[in-house]
């Protein structure tokens, strides 16, 4: 047993990824999850990150030997010709097992098992069938008796054995980062979320990341998780402080990202962890996904706000997805314009990094509801200049949510039918290339970038009070309000202030 060999490969974010950021992202938490499992079980276990190491291909090959018994990826849509590519190298030299896991076989596995160079997919969450792997790899199990896997029988044939169980969240392992040649890198990066976290003494920040909960109790419309159906589960506090300690104790961590959609959702959890915190005089920081809709009195007020500071929350990162009410109901994301402007006028004079997603051009948004959304976002800048609104994204049809497949069928969208067709569909981004979005409003495209400028700018402008006259500010709201884009002279005055001084014009690419 001991010299049976697992190698895991994390792919690179997207095909022409930057690596100049390399490391900030620890590889997929599937993958962690697996890899932990495996060893435990006596496995030897190596992971490849892609997003990491630019010759990744080079060390997966060089990873695979004799010793070789199961080859794992996990992917998304947009990793798929990547993962093909260096699936098709790998069987050149490897005659045994290639698993593709993820997001994409998920909903895709019968075509994508079919492949020549891909042997087995999991087709939902993995901890049941990981067991049932590592019984087949014993000799002790025939793949067919293993729930929630695809395969190709010996004739050819692709099969798809019964779902398996959603996962046991508490029976899951925490990550094993010792599979992991070296954590440093990873602990040294300057990433986006490093960058979230104010430090009380100026200390350096070495982020770690925690599994803390799986699925979504919300199904909102334009996400798979409406797709999979996958209840919410949640590790206890208990569980969390745990591994807090661990890794504190192990690699000097200080900082933490809690992988959860809504971390908050358990009121119980969080003030149980608040108290483990202060009961143990712990000292960290961490950052947390959730929803805007639990700042109110009841729940998330501005005591509640104190103590979550005082404990060391830094980062609180939210989908407030639209300003028209409208449209939040389109999507059934179960918020109010007024649960948006109230989180941020809450979060406002603390140390905790307000971050908001705002999204553009779903399907029966009108020119009126894109004002809507610059108009909040102008407001609840005014209301805490400090928070983080990601400039809104013009929404893209990814396979997989219900929004997605209404508009397949709708517009009789043709889906590529083979796995090696993918490639030529999804772009950068990852989205499926739909070649026009006969939905969105006139002058959609041209009107969003300018906004996005504009609201950058405002930012600038609230934060900046010596650099600009109250005047220039109401003019850029002005704009804000209504969608005013033409003429944006005030934009090219300050991106040739900007290439004067050399700094970064608004502009820029």
């Amino acid at each position: 047993m001991a010299n049976k060999k697992i190698v895991l490969i994390n792919l690179p974010p997207c095909p022409d990824y930057n690596y100049s950021d390399a490391g900030e992202i620890f590889p997929h938490t599937g993958l962690m999850l697996a890899g932990a499992i495996f060893k435990q079980r006596g496995f030897t276990v190596k992971m490849v990150d892609g997003a990491l190491e630019k010759n990744y291909e080079e060390k997966a090959l060089a990873a695979i030997d004799s010793d070789t018994v199961l080859v794992c990826f996990s992917l998304m849509t947009i990793q798929v010709e990547m993962a093909l590519q260096l699936s098709k190298k790998i069987k050149e030299k490897y005659s045994g097992l290639i698993l593709w896991g993820g997001i994409h076989p998920i909903l895709f596995p019968g075509q994508t098992v079919a492949h020549p160079s891909i042997d087995i997919v999991v087709t939902g969450e993995g901890y049941d069938s990981t067991l049932g792997l590592i019984d087949h790899l014993n000799g002790q199990v025939k793949l067919e008796a293993i729930k929630g896997i695809g395969f190709k029988n010996a004739a050819g044939e692709v099969v798809l054995t019964e779902p398996a169980q959603p996962d046991d969240i508490e029976k899951l392992p925490h990550f094993d980062f010792s599979i992991l040649d070296d954590v440093e890198p990873y602990l040294e990066a300057k990433s986006v979320f490093n960058n979230e976290i104010e430090t009380d003494n100026n200390e350096k920040v070495r982020l770690m990341p925690i599994f803390t909960g799986h699925g979504c109790a919300y199904k909102c419309h334009f996400c798979i998780n409406a797709f999979l159906k996958r209840k919410y589960r949640f590790k206890s506090a208990q569980s969390i402080i745990a591994e807090v300690k661990k890794l504190m104790r192990d690699y000097g961590a200080n900082a933490f990202v809690f992988l959860d959609e809504d971390f908050p959702i358990s009121k119980k959890r969080l003030f149980e962890l608040l108290d483990l915190i202060e009961q143990e005089k712990l000292k960290f920081y961490w950052r947390v996904w959730g929803r805007v809709s639990y700042f109110n009195d009841a729940y998330i007020n501005r005591d509640v706000i104190k103590r979550l500071e005082k404990n060391g929350l830094r980062s609180y990162v939210m989908g407030a997805e639209s300003g028209s009410q409208k449209v939040l109901d389109i999507i059934e994301k179960k918020i109010t314009v007024a649960e948006i402007l109230n989180s941020a006028r809450v979060l406002n004079g603390t140390k905790i990094f307000a971050k908001y997603s705002f999204i553009m051009g779903l399907e029966g948004e009108k020119r009126e509801d894109a004002a809507a959304t610059y108009r909040v976002c102008a407001e609840m800048v005014d209301l805490n200049p400090k928070v983080h609104i990601t400039p809104p994204l013009t929404f893209r049809y990814y396979p997989g949510s219900p929004i997605f497949d209404r508009i397949v069928n709708k517009y009789k969208v043709k889906l590529p039918q083979k796995i090696e067709d993918w490639q030529g569909e999804v772009l950068h981004e990852g989205f499926f290339k739909i070649d026009a979005m006969p939905w969105i409003w006139p002058d959609f495209v041209e009107t969003v970038k300018r906004m996005n400028q504009y609201l950058w700018f405002y930012y600038i402008l609230k934060n900046s009070p010596k650099f600009v006259s109250k005047v220039l500010g109401r003019l850029v709201r002005w704009r804000l309000n209504g969608l005013y884009s033409k003429f944006p002279w005030e934009l090219h005055v300050y991106d040739l202030y900007n290439k004067l001084t050399g700094k970064v014009p608004l502009g820029a690419e």
